[in-house]
């Protein structure tokens, strides 16, 4: 299919899709999943509870996507084909809760749109087409291929969608797009929490300034997440604190690197190491928040990044879910994860801030892990009103829109779990 061919089948794609009325089925074969489902369904107590509980559906074979409005206290669940039982007493579990669940019919599975995605990257790897990112439409009616018109190497640059041969019944459109810009709260102490600043000492004697990520268990003992590329070989000379006076992790023997998902392992060494916490509020703030659970990113949520180096901001919702470039110089280098932007074009993170926790804040005054940003979206940087480290006047130091890796997988890279309270 040529590239206008799949515009027009995109235009004949924009249709409404009608509320499910189809009679609901039985649930998939794995015991496991239905009994968690029913389980949740019938345990639910408000709307943060029904959008972790929604979770588990996720994995059912018609499953779409999820798209939520908290303000309006509304989900939509896309689906295809015909709805389990045990996704459709979801309905009931909301109406008790006051929020109105609908499900929808979608074009596509999220398992459809997934394949499709890995077709456009493998053409993109033939033809030398340089991509950015891949998402897939909130009713997941197709997908939006970004372009990198800047290219991370010259024999990419030139390159054009017209160069892609992707044999796929799911709709796709173009958008150009560029190199994603890599983006550290000052003095923690042990136990450490997300949102502190992190400097760590590379060998070549530069010193990054990156955020600290959430807290984590693996092998019972607690970590810290961070963004990849605040230690790209994994072998800092040291990792500190904002001014230097706690060392956070002393050595390369402390740190580990995962660059396809852009994903930084920290290993502290005092004891106890980590707290379930992130640091809420401003540049300076010594506010904290518990951790109390994670999910899967829905189209709609409001969310909060917490940066240490340009502070809180909560002026932020997720508009695209998929996957994009990041970590690596190649287009085999995806991460599953989602794009935020700017709900009033003020600044939602910038240089520094690589690493931070990107939350919903739940009704319980507890926070719920969705990801770590890790890069700005090219073509959506401003100057920075206040930054800790850096200039405050260069235009590309801060951003309206950003891309964040989703925390599920990184939990699956390094075999760990979310810390909670």
């Amino acid at each position: 299919m040529k590239y206008g061919q799949r515009k027009l089948a995109l235009a004949m794609a924009a249709i409404s899709c009608a509320i499910v009325t189809s009679p609901l089925l039985a649930a998939p074969s794995s015991s496991h999943v239905t009994g968690q489902a029913r389980d949740k369904a019938a345990n639910i107590l408000d709307f943060d509870d029904l959008v972790s509980s929604l979770e588990d559906i996720r994995d059912y074979e018609g499953f779409a996507s999820i798209m939520v409005d908290p303000g309006a206290r509304r989900v939509n669940v896309y689906w295809s084909g015909p709805v389990p039982n045990e996704v459709g007493r979801f309905r009931t579990s909301a109406a008790d809760v006051a929020v109105e669940l609908t499900i929808s019919e979608a074009p596509f599975t999220k398992a459809e749109l997934s394949a499709a995605a890995d077709e456009v990257k493998e053409s993109a790897r033939e033809s030398g087409v340089q991509l950015s990112a891949i998402f897939f439409a909130p009713d997941a009616s197709g997908l939006t291929v970004e372009v990198n018109s800047e290219g991370r190497s010259s024999g990419a640059r030139g390159q054009s969608a017209d160069n892609l041969a992707v044999d796929s019944n799911v709709p796709i459109s173009y958008e150009t797009g560029g190199d994603a810009l890599p983006r550290a709260r000052n003095d923690m102490v042990a136990p450490f929490k997300g949102g502190g600043v992190l400097l760590a000492r590379q060998g070549n004697g530069t010193t990054a300034v990156c955020t600290a990520g959430f807290t984590v268990l693996k092998n019972g003992v607690g970590h810290l997440l961070s963004a990849g590329h605040c230690a790209p070989g994994g072998d800092p000379d040291w990792v500190r604190n904002g001014n230097q006076s706690v060392t956070v992790a002393d050595g390369p023997g402390d740190v580990d690197v995962a660059p396809a998902l852009d994903s930084l392992l920290i290993d502290p060494d005092p004891s106890p190491a980590t707290d379930a916490q992130t640091f809420h509020g401003g540049l300076n703030t010594n506010d904290k928040k518990a951790v109390a659970g994670k999910s899967s990113p829905s189209v709609g949520e409001a969310v909060c990044i917490s940066g240490s180096n340009t502070g809180g901001h909560c002026n932020a919702v997720i508009y695209e879910v998929g996957q994009f470039l990041c970590g690596a110089t190649e287009n085999d280098s995806w991460c599953d994860g989602f794009r935020v932007r700017s709900t009033n074009g003020n600044v939602i993170g910038g240089a520094g801030d690589s690493g931070s926790p990107v939350y919903v804040e739940r009704s319980d005054g507890k926070v719920g892990a969705r990801g770590i940003y890790v890069s700005g979206v090219n073509g959506f940087q401003t100057s920075c009103p206040v930054i800790r480290h850096g200039s405050t006047t260069d235009t590309s130091s801060c951003d309206t829109r950003i891309n964040v890796v989703g925390i599920n997988p990184i939990l699956t890279r390094w075999g760990a779990t979310l810390e909670t309270s």
